[in-house]
């Protein structure tokens, strides 16, 4: 059975699918082994998304998996969290994490379980707001049908401190709209219209040069700064 048969199958319970999958440790459908390339140039090349702070900045990946660029943003001295729906996918990042060397100072990476949309995970959290999220294939994965694109816009924006950053790595926008999800298509157009309407500004819109092999030669980059 295929990726997208098992969510056909599941008669739109798709939390229950992503925790089974994760349950039978089966995240090779989507885990790609490291960081997206494309996300690690981006930051190398953008240095002006962020200006120098006395505190560490904070960054949020929902759906982090196995917290590949979870460990990108605690690398480069953030204070990063992964968030996933179950407890067996945090518990996977954090065993992952441990084969790792440590981030530098003031770095750390912190893997929390919960759903995207409560605010029971961010009241256990220090902070309620973030300088950073970044967002690659966990909105693509919310069934368009139902209205969660419009829900994830306004999540993410209350979670974004003013003047923080989005990120996204845009995909998969190769793909048919008939075609079934997750992920599901969408365009460049489709994140205007998502994010102008909570009080984003694109900042930033670039082609890759390097890419992860889903999304080769036609994902695009794009940088929101919550207004």
């Amino acid at each position: 059975m295929s990726f997208q048969d098992i969510f056909a199958a599941s008669q739109g319970e798709h939390q229950g699918v992503w925790k089974n999958l994760w349950d039978k440790g089966t995240y090779h459908y989507w885990d790609r082994g490291q960081a997206s390339p494309s996300l690690v140039d981006f930051l190398k090349d953008h240095p002006d998304l962020f200006q120098p702070t006395e505190t560490p900045l904070t960054a949020l990946v929902p759906g982090c998996g196995r917290g590949h660029d979870v460990n990108l943003f605690a690398d480069l001295g953030m204070q990063a969290y992964g968030l996933e729906l179950a407890s067996s996918a945090t518990q996977i990042a954090r065993e992952f994490s441990e084969t790792i060397p440590p981030p530098p100072a003031p770095g750390s990476r912190s893997y929390i379980t919960g759903d995207f949309f409560s605010n029971e995970w961010l009241n256990r959290l220090d902070t309620k707001q973030f300088d950073l999220v970044y967002d690659y294939t966990f909105m693509v994965a919310l069934d368009p049908a139902k209205g969660l694109r419009e829900q994830w816009a306004e999540r993410v924006a209350n979670l974004i401190k003013p003047g923080g950053i989005l990120i996204c790595l845009e995909f998969p926008l190769y793909k048919a709209y008939d075609l079934p999800g997750p992920p599901w298509a969408i365009r460049s157009e489709t994140y205007i219209g998502l994010l102008e309407s909570v009080g984003f500004e694109r900042v930033h819109h670039v082609k890759p040069t390097r890419y992860l092999p889903a999304g080769k030669d036609t994902d695009m980059i794009s940088a929101w700064r919550r207004k």
